[in-house]
């Protein structure tokens, strides 16, 4: 009588443990010598002041100028109603120097910001 084999329907444990237990040996082996040849101080990392200033120069570059951008043509958007109300109160206002107010809050903040800044520094705007 012919005997049929059943497919094993999961993987078997000796199957999977035999190849992990190889690569944390071997990791192990490669990695040990390592740490001899580290000296206090010495790193093949840069400092963390390198790191973060890298970092908020791409953040700078990458997020914060295109959204500066974004703002100038907003701001440019929004420029033109503000000053259409502003035209609407001036006979009750009287006051002329809202209307710099505006240019200066709604376009040349944001150009001075985008353009006029230099990278990494003065992220918050003030």
């Amino acid at each position: 009588m012919k005997r049929i084999r059943k497919p094993l329907v999961g993987l078997h444990p000796g199957r999977v443990a035999r190849p992990v237990a190889a690569m944390i040996a071997t990791a192990a082996i490669v990695m040990t010598p390592l740490s001899a040849l580290a000296e206090e101080g010495d790193s093949i990392w840069p400092d963390s002041e390198e790191v973060n200033d890298f970092f908020v120069s791409a953040v700078d570059i990458a997020v914060l100028r295109p959204g500066g951008l974004a703002r100038i043509v907003v701001g440019g958007v929004l420029l033109v109603p503000s000053t259409l109300f502003n035209v609407m109160g001036l006979p009750f206002g009287r006051d002329t120097s809202v209307f710099k107010d505006d240019v200066d809050r709604f376009v040349m903040e944001p150009v001075e910001y985008t353009f006029m800044r230099p990278v990494g520094v003065d992220l918050v705007g003030s």
